[in-house]
C-alpha cells in the first residue's frame, strides 16, 4: 500500500468484514487486479500493489489540474 510494504487481503477475512460472499468479492479483486491495484497470489491471497512517491505525486498533480479545471468551468 501506500506505507511502502505489501499488505496480503485474505478472502476470507475480507468477505465477512464487509458482508459479502467470497464469490462476489473475487471478482471485484479481479477487476482491481486487472487495474492494477492488487496481485493475486497464488495460496497466498491478494497483495495490495506497493506505490512509490513518485506515483503518488503525479497522481496528486492530475487531481489537482482536473479540480482546478473543474471550478473553471
Amino acid at each position: 500500500g501506500l506505507a511502502g510494504e505489501a499488505k496480503f487481503l485474505r478472502e476470507e477475512a475480507t468477505a465477512e468484514a464487509f458482508g459479502v460472499g467470497r464469490t462476489a468479492l473475487r471478482q471485484t479483486f479481479g477487476r482491481l487486479a486487472e487495474r492494477g491495484l492488487l496481485i493475486h497470489r497464488a495460496r497466498r491471497g491478494w497483495e495490495v500493489r506497493t506505490f512509490n512517491l513518485g506515483e503518488i505525486e503525479s497522481y496528486l498533480d492530475v487531481r489537482d489540474a482536473l479540480e482546478t479545471l473543474a471550478l473553471t468551468k
